[in-house]
């Protein structure tokens, strides 16, 4: 059982926007929070394989120091230059793993 939240990342784009043509966001960000009482270390999260179409990289960072109370993990999503919004809604899901978590 995780020990966290993880969080989302939603933008509101119109059909024919497109990350080469500058009109939706290069990269997409959250947080990973513990929960009261935990603490967490970026490096003991990744991004499981294979990254969904759209999502080139995944990179995570702490906010402060590892393993401290108030640290959160960033979490950006580079997109891919061909990613451009549908007539539909996309929904890009990455999932994450957690390796260590501190108790």
């Amino acid at each position: 059982m995780p020990y966290y939240t993880i969080g989302t990342s939603v933008t509101q784009e119109a059909t024919g926007d497109s990350v080469g043509g500058g009109t939706i966001p290069s990269t997409a960000t959250f947080t990973i929070t513990p929960d009261a009482g935990y603490v967490l270390d970026a490096t003991g999260f990744s991004a499981s394989t294979p990254l969904p179409t759209g999502i080139t990289s995944v990179a995570f960072t702490n906010s402060t120091t590892a393993f401290t109370l108030g640290n959160v993990v960033n979490v950006t999503a580079t997109c891919a230059n061909s990613l451009a919004m549908a007539s539909v809604d996309i929904t890009l899901n990455i999932g994450i793993c957690d390796t260590k978590c501190g108790y």
